[in-house]
């Protein structure tokens, strides 16, 4: 559906569309990786964007990932899916859409 409006409307990129939906209010950042009950990590190859990790701050769609990249900058990305594990509690599984 957003390809279609993408296309109807040329002005504005599918990226653009998908990254504006994704905005929320206060959105909270995490950092790759971590320590023990504080972690982000790949759950697959970093391309389908698919995480799982422990934290006691469970993240929501639209929150912030900042992963270090090997050029030494910094990539961002956002929580598109939010899966809540019930065992333990503090597990979730996630996926992440990379923002331009």
């Amino acid at each position: 559906m957003l390809q279609w409006i993408s296309n109807v409307f040329g002005r504005w990129s599918y990226n653009r569309l998908v990254n504006r939906s994704l905005e929320v209010e206060n959105p909270h950042v995490y950092q790759f990786g971590g320590r023990w009950g504080a972690h982000i990590s790949w759950e697959d190859a970093w391309e389908t964007g698919r995480v799982y990790g422990h934290h006691y701050r469970l993240p929501r769609f639209g929150d912030v990932v900042e992963i270090p990249a090997q050029d030494g900058g910094t990539i961002i990305a956002r929580f598109i899916d939010v899966r809540l594990m019930s065992s333990p509690k503090d597990m979730f599984l996630g996926t992440l859409h990379f923002v331009e």
